[in-house]
């Protein structure tokens, strides 16, 4: 059985997750903008970042550009309720309030 999976545009709206399983957040990502996603080092008890994957969008023509997206996956350690971050962040790498994606993490 595949995980649950929360998508960027879906940000701000709450994933519920039972405790022991894994589950997925994907956000577009196109590095040949420019722009990367960060993730910040997170010391939270409910939930481990397990893997993260970048899934491009054209995977049979592999055209340079294309675009895809950041697949990370967690694992739901603890019942209770995790924000999880992720931020945007241009060539000056400066972390700033409107590059960020929030994702709500609820763990039964």
């Amino acid at each position: 059985m595949n995980p649950p999976k929360i998508y960027q545009y879906r940000q701000g709206t709450t994933l519920e997750v039972e405790k022991g399983k894994k589950f997925e957040i994907n956000i577009h990502e196109n590095a040949s903008t420019g722009y990367v996603l960060y993730l910040p080092d997170r010391a939270s008890t409910l939930t481990t970042l397990i893997r993260r994957s970048y899934i491009p969008f054209d995977r049979f023509f592999k055209r340079i550009g294309s675009g895809g997206y950041e697949q990370y996956t967690f694992l739901a350690k603890n019942t209770g309720i995790d924000t999880i971050k992720v931020y945007l962040l241009g060539r000056g790498r400066k972390i700033n309030a409107k590059d960020e994606s929030q994702f709500i993490i609820k763990i039964k």
